[in-house]
């Protein structure tokens, strides 16, 4: 019995003779991504200027600097604003998502010395993201976590390695990255005594939203 398993195994092209495989290959599907778009954009002349003008003050949790909100509305960030747009606009169209979504809200960060931010995620809006405006070599990468009641195989019972419970996103000047609002993300300290400039921003659907069933509309 032993030999006609080694010759299956063999003749299926399973590596192990006691396991043949019909298709000599093993495949894993990974299904439902969560889709994050990053691209390299240039910093429109001033708007650097004009964050480092900025009033910071520690945030509530005493780990970054923060400025006041609203800089989406501020005609020194306009042609930021409407380069993320631009970019939302290719983000939603790769997401097949027709609704028009508009910005809703933007701030700075700023993070120094031992700055870092917790794990979190955006309310009141569909879609979040950042722009790196100063992101010198030594910055703390910002990594994102799944829902760990939704996404892990094997709930709280054995621990997962560092792929399937985090992914960390080096970041460097210019770069932008957008993700769903519900995504959790933190922010790693610097691993040099730099400063990390970054323009956050949130987007939300604007206008009307209809089913069959039901109408509504969103005034962002």
């Amino acid at each position: 019995m032993e030999a006609d398993c080694k010759s299956a195994g063999s003749a299926y092209g399973g590596s192990n003779p006691s396991l043949p495989m019909l298709g000599g290959y093993m495949e894993i599907l990974n299904l439902f991504p969560t889709v994050v778009y990053k691209e390299q954009i240039e910093i429109p002349s001033g708007v650097s200027a004009a964050a480092k003008k900025e009033k910071y003050s520690r945030n509530g949790h005493n780990n970054g600097w923060l400025s006041a909100t609203k800089k989406h509305l501020d005609d020194n960030y306009k042609p930021l604003v409407e380069i993320v747009d631009t970019h939302v606009k290719l983000y939603m169209d790769h997401l097949k998502i027709e609704h028009e979504l508009k910005c809703c809200g933007a701030w700075m960060n700023v993070h120094t010395g031992k700055d870092w931010a917790q794990e979190h995620y955006h309310q009141n809006a569909m879609v979040s993201g950042i722009v790196y405006l100063e992101a010198p070599d030594g910055s703390g990468p910002i990594v994102f976590h799944p829902d760990k009641h939704l996404s892990f195989m094997f709930g709280p019972f054995f621990p997962m390695t560092d792929e399937y419970h985090m992914f960390k996103v080096d970041v460097k000047t210019g770069m932008i990255l957008l993700f769903p609002s519900t995504l959790s993300h933190s922010v790693y300290k610097n691993t040099k005594n730099v400063a990390r400039c970054s323009f956050a921003f949130d987007y939300m659907i604007n206008g009307k939203l209809s089913t069959f069933l039901n109408e509504t509309t969103i005034s962002s």
